[in-house]
């Protein structure tokens, strides 16, 4: 029996960060501008590059800082919309959900409500002020995952991530009767 998949998009080998973010994250950081929920999942093997797509390095920005980027960009351009922005990190390990935002947030439980959905008790959201400041809290909160040595990295996380980026949008009261379309 023949298993058959079905692919959005495959990149060839040279294809870097930037031309990803477009292609994959760009659409879903629009539409949740729109207010419409959305998700960048990276999945593969160890050091097939999931954190490098997502996090990038120095030299080369991934999905998360291009992501973070064009949230502050879009909201700039929205000047008839007030925006506040949250983030969480929270790190899977061993089933356990921890907060790398909070030293003190282990071993956190996955609550279910009719108002919020699914959503992880007593885990740290900050404010955030601008798109460095973002960058800054994610950096921060890497610093807190937990990695040991592979066969294939040294270095090589041992943990999944989730980083949450809450975008909250309001019709600034001067102009709370019209709409504005990102173009």
């Amino acid at each position: 029996m023949a298993v058959k998949f079905v692919y959005d998009h495959v990149f060839s080998e040279g294809v870097d960060n930037r031309e990803v973010y477009k292609t994959v994250a760009s659409p879903v950081v629009r539409t949740a501008m729109d207010g419409i929920n959305g998700t960048v999942f990276a999945y593969g093997v160890t050091s097939s590059g999931k954190t490098h797509t997502m996090m990038g390095d120095e030299e080369h920005a991934g999905i998360v800082p291009h992501a973070v980027a064009e949230v502050y960009r879009l909201a700039a351009k929205l000047s008839r919309k007030e925006f506040s922005l949250r983030i969480s990190m929270l790190e899977i390990y061993n089933e356990v959900v921890n907060d790398l935002l909070d030293p003190a947030g282990t071993n956190l439980r996955l609550r279910e409500d009719a108002r919020r959905g699914v959503y992880v008790e007593n885990a740290r959201e900050e404010r955030l002020t601008s798109a460095d400041h973002a960058l800054l809290v994610v950096a921060r909160g890497n610093e807190a995952r937990k990695t040991s040595a592979t066969a294939y990295n040294e270095g090589s996380s041992r943990s999944h991530t989730v980083i949450r980026l809450t975008i909250e949008a309001a019709d600034r009261p001067e102009f709370a009767a019209e709409g504005e379309a990102l173009g």
